[in-house]
Order: C-alpha cells, then structure tokens, then sequence
C-alpha cells in the first residue's frame, strides 16, 4: 500500500504544480489593461531583468515582475534586453513587451568619454546610434562643420539620442549641457 500511495502522492503534487504554473502565468502574463495610452519607458544602462522587471511593474505596463525575470530568463533573452527609450502600452501582453524590448530602443544611449577630440566624438556616435553608411558619410560631415572651432565645447557625458538624431541637435545638446555645468548661457549655435 505504502509503494502505490507514495508515488501517487507525488504525481498529484506534481500535477498540481504544473496546474498551479500554467494558471499563474496565464493570469500573470496578459495585458494590465485595455488603454492603448502609449508610455515612454527608458532602460538604463548596466539594468538587469530583475530590475527592468520592477520598473515595467511600476509603471502598470506587466502585472507581476516575477513573471517577467521567468520569461527572459527561461527564453534567453536576458542579454537581449539592450538599454534605451521605448514606447510601450498597458494593453500589450508580457510577451508582446519582451519582444518590443527585443526589437530594439526608439532612442539609443550614447556615452562620450573625456578627452576626446571632435573626431574621435562623431566616431562614438556613429557606432553607439547604430548608423548606416551613407547615413553616417552625411551625420560626420555636418558634425564635423558644425562642430569646428568648438574643440573642447562638446560636454562627455552619457547621452539619449533618437536613432534618427540630426548631428545639429547633437552638437547643440553637448554644448547647452557644458554651458550648464559652468553656468554660461548658451548662445547659437
């Protein structure tokens, strides 16, 4: 008797978790709500999944962080999740989510290290934004035109650009946030 309710005993436990997990992560992993409101959300660099996780759940975009960690985790996409701004909905499902984060951020985070010169900057945009060819034959050369004479007036600091970003807007973000650090008002530039 003890030899069949043993193993019976652990089957049903078994099949109770397995009950148990599918109910969970049906419930856990739909969409929060029904409103389409677009959300911008912004992946730091150096984030984990645990931490991703916990900010989509404060900004009411996943019901459960958990389920989240288990999703990346289980389908190995943990090193997928790349840093940057995203647009993303309550009414998209766990799923739907990771695979927007998948896809790839709106915006791109580009870091300018002390020291370098103007060159040497255009060179980190082009690789951290991800351009094309003749994409970035074109970004250079405004960069470099309007950059001239701005030797050590572009601030290095950690940045967010839109994948499109004109190198206009880039220069004169670099400058405004160096003329903020020293206090200067920013002229045209």
């Amino acid at each position: 008797m003890k030899k069949i309710f043993i193993p019976a005993i652990l089957l049903l436990t078994l099949l109770a978790l397995i009950v148990g997990g599918y109910l969970w992560w049906g419930e856990n992993s739909e969409a929060v709500t029904q409103n389409e409101t677009r959300t911008r959300f912004v992946i730091p660099r150096g984030w984990s999944a645990t931490q991703v996780g916990n900010s989509l759940y404060d900004n009411n975009l996943i019901k459960n962080p958990l389920a989240f960690k288990v999703f990346v985790q289980l389908s190995g996409k943990t090193r997928d999740l790349k840093p940057g701004e995203f647009t993303l909905s309550s009414n998209m499902s766990l799923v739907d989510i990771v695979e927007k984060l998948m896809q790839g951020s709106d915006e791109l985070w580009v870091t300018i290290p002390e020291g370098l010169r103007r060159e040497e900057v255009v060179e980190e945009f082009l690789v951290d934004l991800e351009m094309g060819d003749a994409r970035a034959v074109e970004f250079r050369e405004q960069f470099l035109d309007l950059s001239e004479g701005k030797e050590g007036f572009l601030f290095p600091d950690t940045y967010l650009f839109p994948r499109d970003v004109d190198a206009s807007i880039v220069v004169r973000k670099c400058r405004i946030l160096l003329m903020k650090k020293l206090k200067v008002p920013p002229r045209k530039v």
